[in-house]
């Protein structure tokens, strides 16, 4: 586990999905360092292990249940904080799930779970935590979008959208909260090695050839780096933090040479096409 230093040492830090992947780094970093953490999620059973395993060395690590698309779970869950803590120094808002193929082949009910994760329930905890740190007049909200938040990804469309919209959320934020006392960041990873693309739903494609696809014309960093650069980023208040130059770099590419991005990522659609789509797949 990486260690960067003791800056987070005794702070109040929620993690919300931080039972997996990226999240559950975090909260090991942070643990590490002294943080009291409070891990939300929907189900304590899949903290269990990371509980026991935190806390019987000494670590300060809870949990307390919060289902993000509901918005009074979200409410309560900070509420619960408060009351424990009487503050809250940092929020890491970590859920979210992917959707990959051609939108012609997504169901409305996946679209509808996708965007209620990743925006709305982004939103929600965003909400509720910025509210109580302006009465406190203090506090740093950092919440994980993607690198198919800085430009269009095909095949992965509308969860492209959403970390579009959960960058736009966090720099509005960041204006509004800056003269109030409040920080507030943005997450940009591009490919990461965690289990999120293991049970991401997949339409109409086979999900070992498309998570072979992503592998293949993408960078991959570990989840365990990925949260150090999160936490070294977040300690010095950059407003968006890049886990891989190679996300930063293509970013440049789309807003300067948009044409020249959109030829590639076209290119991308047709391979796909020819080899990974399946009509035979429901």
């Amino acid at each position: 586990m990486s260690q960067i230093n003791q800056f987070y040492s005794t702070k109040v830090v929620a993690v919300i999905g931080g039972s997996s992947g990226i999240g559950l780094e975090i909260v090991n970093q942070l643990a590490g360092q002294g943080a009291v953490v409070i891990i939300g999620g929907r189900s304590p059973a899949t903290v269990q292990g990371t509980l026991q395993r935190l806390t019987s060395i000494g670590h300060v690590v809870s949990f307390i249940k919060v289902d993000v698309q509901k918005p009074e779970q979200c409410q309560q869950f900070f509420e619960a904080i408060l009351k424990l803590y009487q503050r809250l120094d940092y929020v890491f808002n970590c859920a979210g799930i992917i959707m990959a193929g051609e939108i012609r082949d997504y169901t409305l009910a996946d679209i509808q779970r996708l965007l209620n994760t990743n925006v709305m329930g982004t939103t929600y905890c965003a909400f509720y935590a910025y509210h109580h740190m302006v009465r406190q007049g203090f506090g740093h909200i950092v919440n994980v979008a993607s690198a198919a938040g800085l430009f269009p990804v095909p095949l992965l469309s509308v969860y492209s959208s959403s970390k579009f919209a959960v960058i736009g959320l966090s720099d509005a934020m960041r204006i509004e909260g800056k003269s109030l006392g409040v920080k507030v960041s943005v997450v940009t990873p591009g490919l990461v090695d965690t289990a999120l693309y293991d049970t991401a739903v997949y339409s109409k494609a086979d999900k070992d050839m498309a998570i072979n696809l992503i592998r293949k014309n993408s960078s991959i960093i570990s989840a365990d780096d990925a949260a150090t650069k999160i936490l070294r980023g977040t300690q010095h208040n950059q407003a968006v933090i890049f886990t891989q130059v190679s996300s930063r770099l293509t970013g440049l590419l789309y807003r300067f040479m948009p044409g020249f991005y959109r030829f590639g990522a076209a290119r991308l659609v047709s391979l796909y096409r020819s080899k990974y789509r399946s009509a035979d797949i429901d």
